[in-house]
């Protein structure tokens, strides 16, 4: 302690603090009493100077003075024991307040109070016995760790902000902080924003041939959050209308399907796209655009079937539902014609009745069939004849054709027109080959008027087979395909270029056995 508070404290303050480190662990007091009591024992314990043995004298030594009453010992000694324990808990604590807070006032020197030991006592020279002088009352020592300075006003703590810096990759772009304008940035001179409150942001960046950006950032206490934000150009868009030469068709773009080809037209980025076209039934159209911004083009695809020359040309025909048969008072109506509704589901049907190249391009020359040309109706071949030819077909194309049924038959006749007498209107001649227009063979197919479907000769120049039983009552079979193994007579419908025409009606029916071949027999094929 001496060592350490040199210069601070008082000296027998220190040495007193030394006495009491250098006690035994065992001697050590435990309390505030016990350092007091020990230190009051070693003070009674000091020894008294050794009076002055009096001189030799005839005179008789007067009666030794009575010695005066001492001040109380503990008047004094239990401030000292206080500073003295203070002195041991303040230094450590003073240490330690000095180093972790530079702020605080520091304190003051302490005053140095000089406590003298207490005086022995000695006899004068006389002989007579001299009192032992009381030690005077010590000063009190100031507590050094108690401030003596005034202390000075603590400041508030300043508002906790941040601060925000903005860099951008193009010039002159304008900026918006949650909504307000607050400056422009451009490469190299970025935006500082100093002082925000701190917590969630809304930046948002602006730029003349850019695409606007948003985006959100947080401000930190006392920190610089740095932003490098990236604009992209502008999107500049162009049009284009993609066409076709078919119906029912779709359009890829890039290989994603937006719907058919139409006059709608397709808004896209200026650059280059993949197109492609395709429907069921056709070649892929497949062509590369360029697409220029503010710029509107067309491309007309040209679809061509995928059909083999032998297979015929299909028409789509929508489901519905119509009156079946004949009303009661149409001229040349016979007694198996009872009107009745019928529904069709779509189907499609072909466009002409099959020719003589297209029946021997599948069968056999030495097969049965005959026709006048090569594009006319192919004749002579009856109803299991056509399901071998049909069988055939089906297995070279992978397709799957049939003949119609015959409620199928007149649903497509009538071409979406239930009133009409023939098939595609009331003007006999322009519509069919029949026995006051032709010679003695049937015609070649496609001259005459189509219908409303775009389906050609329904009316005249052969009959054509159904794939459904005949039935005089209309008892349902006309709306399904008969069993091969059934011998029951099939359906023809349509009248032949030798017949008058009462024959050519819609409605007209007619029956033959399947295996039945005719010089006026002939078929137009169906498919689901």
């Amino acid at each position: 302690a001496t060592e350490v508070g040199k210069g601070r404290y008082s000296e027998p303050l220190l040495s007193s603090i030394d006495w009491m480190l250098n006690l035994a662990a065992k001697d050590r007091p435990q309390s505030v009493e016990a350092v007091l009591e020990r230190l009051l024992g070693r003070t009674a314990a000091q020894p008294a100077a050794t009076p002055t043995p009096p001189s030799k004298s005839t005179e008789t030594a007067p009666p030794p003075t009575a010695t005066p009453p001492q001040p109380k010992k503990s008047s004094a000694w239990p401030l000292g024991i206080g500073v003295l324990v203070l002195a041991l808990l303040g230094m450590g604590s003073w240490a330690y307040l000095n180093g972790q807070n530079k702020t605080e006032v520091q304190p003051t020197a302490p005053t140095t109070t000089t406590i003298s030991p207490p005086a022995t006592t000695a006899q004068s020279t006389s002989g007579t016995a001299q009192t032992d002088p009381q030690p005077s009352p010590p000063q009190k020592t100031p507590d050094p760790t108690v401030a003596t300075a005034n202390p000075q006003p603590v400041e508030p703590p300043p508002a906790l902000v941040g601060h925000l810096q903005i860099n951008v990759n193009v010039a002159d772009a304008n900026i918006r902080l949650d909504g307000q304008p607050v400056g422009t940035a451009s490469p190299g001179n970025p935006l500082n924003l100093e002082g925000l409150q701190l917590g969630p942001h809304r930046i948002e960046v602006e730029a003349a041939g850019y695409q606007p950006l948003s985006q959100p950032t947080q401000v930190e206490a006392q920190q610089w959050t740095q932003l490098a934000l990236q604009l992209e150009p502008e999107i500049t868009m162009g049009e284009l209308i993609v066409r076709s030469n078919v119906s029912g068709d779709t359009v890829y773009i890039d290989g994603n399907a937006v719907g058919p080809t139409g006059k709608t037209p397709h808004r896209l980025a200026e650059g280059g796209y993949t197109i492609r076209v395709e429907k069921k039934g056709y070649k892929t159209y497949e062509q590369h655009v360029t697409v220029i911004s503010g710029k509107q083009d067309t491309l007309r695809a040209r679809l061509v079937s995928d059909r083999q020359p032998y297979e015929p040309k299909m028409v789509p025909i929508p489901g519905g539902s119509f009156e079946m048969g004949s009303p009661a008072w149409e001229e040349g109506r016979d007694n198996d014609e009872h009107l009745h509704r019928v529904s069709i589901s779509s189907f499609k049907l072909a466009k002409t009745e099959t020719t003589r190249t297209q029946w021997f391009s599948v069968m056999n020359d030495d097969s049965p069939g005959y026709a006048p040309c090569d594009t006319c109706p192919i004749i002579n071949v009856s109803w299991k004849d056509v399901q071998s030819y049909i069988s055939k077909l089906n297995q070279r194309t992978g397709k799957l054709y049939r003949l119609p049924t015959e409620a199928e038959w007149e649903y497509a006749c009538r071409g979406g027109r239930s009133a009409d007498l023939y098939c595609g209107g009331n003007s006999i001649d322009q519509l069919a080959f029949y026995a006051q227009n032709s010679g003695t063979w049937s015609d070649e197919v496609g001259q005459k008027q189509p219908n409303g479907y775009g389906l050609y000769d329904m009316s005249g120049n052969v009959w054509e087979w159904t794939c459904s039983a005949y039935d005089k009552d209309y008892g349902g079979g006309e709306q399904r395909c008969a069993r091969q193994s059934s011998d029951a007579n099939r359906s023809v419908r349509g009248g032949a270029f030798h017949n008058r025409p009462n024959m050519m009606r819609s409605a007209k029916r007619g029956g033959f056995q399947p295996a039945e071949r005719d010089y006026d027999l002939g078929f137009r094929l169906a498919q689901d």
